[in-house]
């Protein structure tokens, strides 16, 4: 924060010219010190930002050069401790800091971080009680400081005699058993500078990523978060620059005093300072970010790792840039030669010979696949995707992509491994799970479902008998009725086989040369049973109780069960704010009436399941509103719950 030379704050009256000096209630003090302890949303990462700092500061006005020291909490040893070997502190020291809010140090400097006189304090919003050890000219003080009930703090000085150690200050901090101490000071340290603190002796790893200027970080792991670090703290800013990648931000160094923060020190104060200082840092961050870009990609060694980086900067930046490699414009995409198209297919998909013909290629499919050349064919199969796949295998080849064509491309920007001949695929021999001699192999192709995923054009003899295999007859059911059960409903119930849409005329020879093959209303039929079997009365109850409009409802959604004394009204509110269970919306929701009655199956309804209305033994309810007041609730409660007990008296006397 910027140091200014007067801090006082005047206020002149308008009555008779009388200056009235402001200042505070003596008998609110308790409250103030209570409000400037507790100025933090997050205690955890208050007392090892204010506390490190603190330690930071001490070093620079002590001119020590060495790293001040955190260790992280321990089940063994629950405590925070942060050491500084800077100017340290003696008994008279430690009072006039830590007893008096607001009393600093570091007001009239911009070398040092703190100056608010509040840092010193923050342990007391995390903890009742911490230690500070101060060393100072060869006397060694303990003190320990506290928090009264009321929000006011103490100090107790518990120790105090010679010590041959060097100056300087220790704050060992009792952590809570389940925190998060480890991740935030991790996170925290990351921003230092190199060298200027060790975290349980080792130095922290610091953020990384490519500098744009010299105090300008285009950081990883970020988040998509920006920060302003000044002091070695960092503060979260928004720089309004997209990233596709979302773990990208920026990060700037700035010195201390260009920016302003709030009392926290959680955030920055968006003063003229501040915001005069982040303007300059979008200034300089869009001035010499596509430098910063060239000058990596021309780093690189070979044409193809030129061409990556191109790639990783055009996604990450989210715009068009134009990077060049030894005077070569990087390009972008591989487009084929006249007359020429790309065979383009994803390794992933399950949609075996789903494909797309196109004349050029982009560089994420190019970085992350392979090129097949020498591939001529009109018609791409599921036959030849499997092939490549197996190809890929046996050969220890990971691709996201096949890209197939028939000539040799432009293999400038693209590493040479990455370019292998269809030749060598086609003469693989794929294995076929079938129990049929080869000289009766099943001829034919046909549109199917497997496992969920849609393929056409199927070759019969690609069909896997180790799996189940079902069929509808299409000219009997309807095509639609083919995509509904095997897209729909044996997808979303993750039934494993193969479902085959076939016309009447292919039935017959279906079966013979699948003769474990079963009708797809048997499958469905027996699916559904299985999953009725799993539904409650329970469910069914609900359901029912859902049903119910009206006064029921609004009375649900109104009631505090807690202050209705009839406990048929408290288990039928519970009722409705209960939920089926997932077997229940599994068979409402996946088995519709026309599959129920297609499958020949007998849907048990919920409205088998009487239920009785509570409310409806209290007549007068119905005259409320659909909205009722907090005193007409009042009114309703005391009515019911006077109707309740009335109803036991009127037990009690026939008994």
């Amino acid at each position: 924060m910027i140091a200014t030379k007067n801090n006082s704050i005047q206020v002149e009256s308008n009555v008779q010219g009388e200056k009235i000096a402001m200042g505070i209630d003596p008998a609110a003090m308790a409250h103030i010190m209570s409000i400037l302890t507790d100025l933090y949303s997050d205690p955890e990462y208050a007392v090892i930002r204010e506390y490190s700092t603190n330690a930071f500061d001490s070093h620079v006005e002590a001119g020590q050069t060495r790293p001040i020291e955190v260790t992280l909490p321990t089940d063994l040893a629950p405590f925070l401790t942060i050491r500084d070997f800077g100017i340290g502190l003696d008994a008279e020291g430690i009072e006039s800091i830590y007893s008096l809010y607001g009393a600093s140090t570091k007001r009239n400097t911009n070398d040092q971080v703190g100056m608010l006189g509040l840092g010193c304090k923050s342990a007391l919003t995390y903890t009742s009680q911490f230690t500070l050890v101060g060393i100072k000219d060869g006397v060694r003080t303990v003190v320990s400081i506290s928090r009264d009930d009321d929000g006011t703090g103490a100090m107790t000085i518990i120790d105090s005699g010679p010590t041959d150690e060097g100056n300087g200050v220790e704050v060992k901090i009792p952590v809570k058993r389940f925190n998060n101490i480890e991740k935030k000071a991790r996170n925290f340290f990351r921003f230092w500078t190199p060298g200027t603190v060790l975290v349980n002796g080792v130095a922290p790893d610091p953020v990384d990523g490519l500098y744009v200027t010299d105090n300008i970080l285009l950081a990883n792991n970020m988040s998509n978060q920006d920060y302003v670090v000044m002091g070695n703290v960092p503060y979260p800013v928004d720089l309004s620059v997209y990233f596709q990648d979302g773990d990208t931000g920026i990060v700037a160094f700035v010195d201390i005093g260009t920016v302003e923060f709030t009392p926290s020190r959680e955030a920055l104060y968006y003063g003229n300072t501040t915001n005069a200082t982040i303007e300059a840092i979008k200034e300089d961050y869009k001035a010499n970010v596509e430098g910063a870009v060239e000058r990596t990609i021309a780093e690189a060694d070979t044409f193809q790792e030129a061409f990556r980086r191109a790639h990783f900067w055009r996604t990450l930046l989210g715009r068009r840039i134009k990077p060049s490699y030894k005077g070569i414009e990087i390009p972008d995409q591989l487009v084929a030669d006249d007359g020429h198209q790309f065979v383009l297919t994803s390794a992933n998909s399950n949609k075996l010979s789903s494909h797309n013909r196109v004349k050029a290629v982009n560089a994420n499919a190019l970085i992350h696949g392979i090129i097949i050349h020498g591939y001529d064919l009109t018609n791409f199969t599921a036959t030849h995707k499997k092939k490549i796949a197996k190809y890929c295998h046996d050969n220890g080849i990971a691709a996201d992509h096949y890209i197939l064509i028939d000539p040799k491309p432009n293999m400038q920007w693209i590493e040479p491994e990455k370019l292998h001949n269809w030749e060598d695929i086609k003469a693989i021999k794929l294995e076929i799970n079938r129990v049929y001699a080869a000289t009766n192999r099943p001829k034919g192709s046909y549109d199917v479902y497997v496992d969920g995923e849609h393929e056409e054009g199927t070759p019969a003899d690609e069909i896997d008998t180790s799996k189940p295999i079902c069929y509808i007859n299409t000219t009997d059911d309807g095509k639609d009725m083919f995509y509904h059960i095997g897209g729909n409903v044996l997808k979303r119930l993750e039934w494993k086989g193969t479902v085959v849409a076939l016309a009447s005329n292919r039935v017959d020879k279906f079966l013979r040369d699948f003769p474990k093959a079963k009708p797809a209303q048997k499958v469905v039929a027996r699916l559904y049973k299985l999953h009725s079997k799993k539904v409650t009365e329970r469910d069914y109850l609900l359901a029912e109780v859902k049903r119910h409009r009206s006064l029921f409802t609004r009375a649900c959604e109104h009631f505090d069960p807690n202050k209705a004394n009839d406990p048929e009204v408290k288990d039928a509110i519970a009722l409705h704010d209960a939920d089926t269970s997932e077997a229940y919306k599994t068979l409402y929701n996946t088995f519709s009436n026309e599959i129920v009655r297609w499958c020949g199956a007998e849907r048990k309804m919920a409205a088998a399941v009487s239920f009785s209305n509570p409310f409806d033994k209290y007549d007068l309810l119905r005259l409320s509103y659909a909205k009722p007041s907090s005193t007409e609730m009042k009114h309703i409660y005391t009515y019911m719950n006077a109707i309740y007990a009335q109803s036991l008296i009127d037990q009690m006397k026939k008994a």
